[in-house]
């Protein structure tokens, strides 16, 4: 998770924009059409997801967790590809 949100801050400061925090920055490239939807949900899903992990919110149902992770792999495939893309570009 603290990768994507690192590519996300690097890909808002290639585009002009200051990066902020992990929601703020995801808002913004969304609001800026750098990720879609889908990519919007999974990075706020996977972000929330991390911070009960690491600080404990509410207990840790690990099973939960874990099902909740798979269910986002498919679309960190698609934000993998997008940023992928956006790397090509700049060679």
């Amino acid at each position: 998770m603290e990768a994507s949100m690192d590519v996300l801050a690097m890909r808002l400061k290639d585009s002009e924009k200051l990066p902020m925090d992990d929601y703020t920055n995801i808002d913004r490239a969304y609001n800026s059409r750098i990720i879609d939807e889908r990519i919007k949900y999974a990075l706020e899903e996977a972000n929330g997801l991390r911070n009960r992990l690491v600080h404990g919110y509410n207990g840790i149902n690990e099973t939960v967790a874990l099902e909740s992770m798979k269910s986002l792999f498919p679309l960190f495939e698609a934000y993998i590809e997008r940023m992928r893309q956006w790397l090509k570009e700049l060679i």
